[in-house]
């Protein structure tokens, strides 16, 4: 079923692709890339330390990292070929299962809306930018729609794993009142 699944989903972008598309999702799975979350995390991770929240910098860091790794373990142990690369439209070149892509813009919109975007407003955007990312690797022909999905739910759960382990090690102010004690 999930090959009829994959087959039949890459079958049907085949037949939407545009030229004007090509170019959208070349340039939006751009923001999923290793270096842009890296940067994209980086930012965070300064932003955190100038605002004296060093436990905000270490999360960051520390999904991100840790996520990164874990990605690359499944890849190496599943070893999911990717789509045939007459269909790609960007090279791609580690294995396929889950999608890094997917699976990193998702840690990476998590831990930005738990730490440094306090704006609610802002987080329909985060919400956002792992999905078209995880679409442009689909349309782009180097990933499986199940790829893309299994990124998605492996980069959510271990994103909010990390967020509860740090918020459980997050190391509290005594009150007043806990003070006179």
């Amino acid at each position: 079923m999930v090959i009829e699944l994959d087959a039949a989903v890459l079958e049907w972008i085949l037949r939407a692709r545009d030229p004007a598309w090509d170019t959208f999702f070349t340039t939006i799975t751009v923001l999923g890339s290793a270096i842009s979350v890296f940067l994209m995390g980086g930012v965070a991770i300064a932003w955190s330390l100038a605002r004296r929240r060093t436990h905000d910098a270490a999360m960051i860091l520390g999904v991100l990292a840790s996520g990164w790794i874990l990605m690359w373990v499944l890849k190496v142990i599943l070893r999911r070929e990717r789509p045939d690369p007459d269909v790609a439209i960007v090279e791609a070149t580690s294995f396929a299962f889950p999608s890094g892509h997917a699976m990193m813009s998702s840690m990476l919109a998590l831990v930005l809306a738990a730490t440094v975007i306090q704006s609610r407003m802002a987080w329909p955007l985060l919400a956002l930018l792992p999905v078209v990312v995880g679409a442009s690797r689909v349309y782009l022909g180097v990933h499986w729609a199940t790829d893309v999905l299994a990124g998605w739910f492996i980069g959510i759960l271990w994103a909010c794993a990390c967020l509860m382990l740090c918020a459980a090690l997050r190391p509290t102010v005594p009150t007043q009142q806990q003070l006179r004690r």
